[in-house]
């Protein structure tokens, strides 16, 4: 039985959380993004999973009350964080209310999954950008058991793991229950970041290692391990960064996404404000300034808490839109991106598949130049033809 459509399935786990026989489970295709599959021996057939599908329901999105540029006062948050740190500080400060904090972090596998942060010396877990598809596991069911006991909660996610979440809380107002999502590029699968990294670190794979996808503003894949730098490259060179920047890698459900638009689901979205007029904010250029649109009145009410422990300019909404391309549209799919899957199909590793897609590119473009240069040859010659005809 299939819970929706296959191209649109967002992998959210709305579906695995919801099923009161627990009889569904994700399971990776070839290329690593993973789908629901059914038990069918266990099902009863209840369609909770259906119910609770954001595919079999019409989506309620919130407009914009108010968008600020900002970042955090306390000069190590602000290095230590990706956009200028205003997650951090809003975590902290739910943290100090004795609640909990949900969020993407890196587990002992090199993978990133959702997971619940109880304590102030565990944030440092959540920063960072991560630019995979990170695994909800169950956390929507651990966010509604300290929901039910009164305890203050913030889930940050991707809009479409906010939505889910919404839909397995059956919509239900929670007072002490804030959402946060981020502007998201669209995610690559774990197959895909796990085989980079093996042909980067080798044989010591499954060894825990520090991965980081930015440098302030600059984006560079980087990999430590626990005493030193054992990897760094740039964007451009790096096979992982460079195919999902150009959108070649995304899971099939990001290029038609729902929620690519400035209307969102949840309280608060927080990405970067790539774009914000450099005349004003010169001296803050490079060190990364938080994004921060406003949706509901309790997502205002969240932020005017944390508000002293930031730098904050309202600008406008439009302003933060010109400069995020995915608060417009979803990410294009890249003509390179069927070539890179039919080679993992055949069994390629990854990075030899984007290597083999790109080359073709490089070729192409050396091809060019020297059609282009010889060009330039023919019409010297034609030219030096020309004077030296007029002056005989």
């Amino acid at each position: 039985m299939e819970i929706c459509k296959r191209d649109q399935c967002t992998g959210c786990f709305a579906c695995v959380n919801i099923c009161p026989k627990h009889c569904i489970t994700m399971v990776e295709d070839e290329y690593g993004f993973i789908y629901p599959q059914i038990d069918e021996e266990r099902c009863i057939h209840c369609d909770a999973c259906k119910r609770v599908c954001l595919n079999h329901r019409e989506i309620s999105y919130h407009g914009t009350l108010h968008t600020y540029a900002a970042w955090a006062r306390s000069p190590e948050e602000r290095q230590s964080s990706s956009s200028g740190g205003a997650a951090s500080v809003l975590a902290q400060w739910v943290l100090d209310q004795g609640g909990v904090v949900f969020g993407a972090v890196w587990d002992g596998n090199n993978e990133a999954c959702h997971a619940c942060i109880t304590k102030k010396r565990e944030l440092g877990r959540l920063k960072g950008s991560k630019y995979v598809h990170s695994y909800i596991n169950d956390t929507f069911m651990q966010c509604k058991r300290y929901l039910l006991k009164g305890s203050v909660v913030l889930f940050i996610g991707t809009p479409c793991q906010i939505e889910g979440l919404k839909g397995f809380l059956g919509y239900k107002e929670f007072t002490n229950l804030y959402l946060v999502d981020i502007v998201c590029h669209g995610v690559p699968s774990h197959k895909m970041l796990q085989q980079h990294l093996h042909r980067i670190i080798g044989e010591d794979g499954n060894k825990a290692y520090q991965i980081s996808f930015r440098v302030n503003n600059q984006y560079k894949f980087i990999v430590r391990d626990s005493f030193k730098e054992i990897y760094r490259m740039k964007s451009s060179y790096d096979e992982y960064i460079r195919s999902f920047l150009e959108g070649a890698i995304c899971r099939p459900n990001c290029y038609t996404c729902k929620f690519a638009r400035p209307e969102r689901v949840s309280d608060i979205t927080l990405g970067d404000f790539w774009g914000i007029d450099k005349t004003l904010f010169e001296a803050e250029e490079g060190k990364g300034i938080s994004c921060v649109l406003i949706h509901t009145e309790k997502g205002q009410q969240l932020f005017e808490q944390v508000k002293d422990k930031l730098e904050v300019t309202e600008r406008s909404t439009d302003e933060a839109v010109r400069g995020n391309g995915q608060l417009k549209k979803p990410v294009c799919r890249n003509e390179k991106r069927e070539k890179i899957l039919a080679q993992m199909r055949q069994g390629t590793h990854f990075d030899d598949a984007v290597q083999a897609v790109y080359e073709e590119e490089l070729k192409a473009k050396r091809f060019g130049r020297l059609k282009l240069l010889r060009r330039k040859i023919d019409k010297a010659g034609r030219l030096a033809a020309c004077f030296i005809h007029r002056n005989f």
